[in-house]
């Protein structure tokens, strides 16, 4: 309805259906749970699977598989950006940051892609209430560690255009990176909600 009301035509896609665009870009979607979806985008013979954050059963990720036997590129969220645990609750902490790992893994060994985009977590907890979560993030340069033997992982920096089958340096991006986290615990803190966003939640 947002949509229509600014006058932009609208297509909601039922899961698996398939749309061509122009250029013979073909777009496919599915619904992950009640307000998750995932979005499989075809162009130039290439196929490029965007998970995002989306908890993807094993069964999803085969009926994936079987429809797209082969697939480039899978992009997929590699922390977390939400509640994980109480203040200095590491044993919690450390259990979810498995999970993540064995949710990544799980979709490499499924759907086999040639690369791993890792994005949708590049971000940090910035209020005084939440800002201890900081210490548990799963940074770019350790998920690159991780997986950087097991698949072609490409990791990218804000503004920076990559151009598939070109070669890409990750070690540019990844000093970007460490310089962007080691600021995080420089940044001044958010301490209260201010009214005007109040006013828009309740709005």
């Amino acid at each position: 309805n947002f949509f229509k009301k600014q006058n932009i035509e609208t297509i909601e896609l039922d899961s698996f259906q398939t749309i061509t665009l122009k250029n013979n870009i073909k777009l496919t979607c599915s619904s992950v749970g009640n307000f998750d979806s995932w979005l499989m985008i075809e162009i130039d013979n290439k196929k490029i699977l965007n998970l995002n954050d989306c908890n993807v059963s094993d069964q999803e990720l085969v009926k994936i598989k079987k429809k797209w036997n082969s697939i480039d590129v899978l992009l997929s969220q590699f922390s977390f950006a939400s509640w994980i645990c109480n203040p200095n609750d590491d044993l919690m902490a450390n259990k979810q940051i498995e999970r993540i790992k064995k949710r990544v893994d799980k979709q490499i060994d499924i759907l086999k892609p040639l690369e791993l985009i890792p994005f949708a977590s590049f971000f940090y907890f910035c209020h005084e209430e939440n800002s201890y979560l900081n210490k548990y993030l799963i940074n770019i340069q350790n998920f690159y560690q991780w997986f950087n033997s097991k698949i072609k992982v490409t990791v990218l920096f804000p503004e920076e255009t990559y151009l598939l089958d070109d070669k890409h340096d990750n070690s540019k991006s990844l000093r970007k990176w460490k310089i962007a986290y080691d600021k995080i615990s420089k940044k001044k803190l958010i301490n209260k909600v201010a009214t005007n966003d109040i006013a828009y939640i309740l709005n």
